[in-house]
């Protein structure tokens, strides 16, 4: 399996470094792989007091650091177990990956108060089927055929690229986008 080779490549590194590796990934390398219109609406939603969060497979310390730059409410990542600092290869909970990931963040959502008719979900990922099922605005960016079909058949909003992303909005405050 994929994550217990990942796993295997960080057991015994301290937890620090990953951390402070994330924090220099996000700080001077992120901006480059991100799509202008994508933190114009980070920026929107920040004005309207809308919290927002990351969801991702990736390590908790990576997804944390992003939201961290970009001034996001924060992460939803996977967590590996530590012991004394040092990463033991193994998880601390299941991977935050499809349904995980949707329990994760509806566990979000009872945490804070959040309503999932007010929630927005952006994905480019067939894998995130339940986490877009979860919220009542579903949006789908870049879709592959099959996640386009799944979008069409649900009335899900669909971009073909981020341009024109905050046509889709109004003024009106929304709870968190995810």
């Amino acid at each position: 399996m994929l994550a217990e080779r990942l796993l295997g490549l960080v057991k015994g590194s301290s937890q620090a470094e990953l951390v402070q590796h994330a924090k220099t990934f996000a700080g001077t390398t992120l901006h480059r792989h991100l799509i202008a219109e994508v933190l114009d609406q980070l920026v929107a939603f920040r004005k309207l007091g809308i919290p927002c969060y990351i969801a991702t497979a990736s390590p908790q310390e990576l997804a944390q650091a992003i939201a961290d730059e970009l001034g996001m409410a924060g992460a939803i990542g996977t967590i590996s177990h530590t012991f004394a600092g040092r990463f033991t290869g193994s998880l601390a909970s299941p991977l935050a990956h499809g349904e995980e990931k949707a329990r994760r963040v509806q566990e979000l959502f009872d945490q804070h108060g959040y309503e999932r008719h007010t929630a927005w979900a952006f994905s480019d990922s067939i894998n995130d089927l339940p986490l877009l099922a979860l919220v009542e605005n579903a949006v789908v960016v870049n879709a592959d055929k099959n996640l386009l079909q799944i979008a069409q058949l649900n009335d899900w909003v669909v971009l073909t690229s981020m341009k024109g992303l905050r046509r889709m909005f109004n003024a009106e405050p929304v709870q968190p986008g995810i």
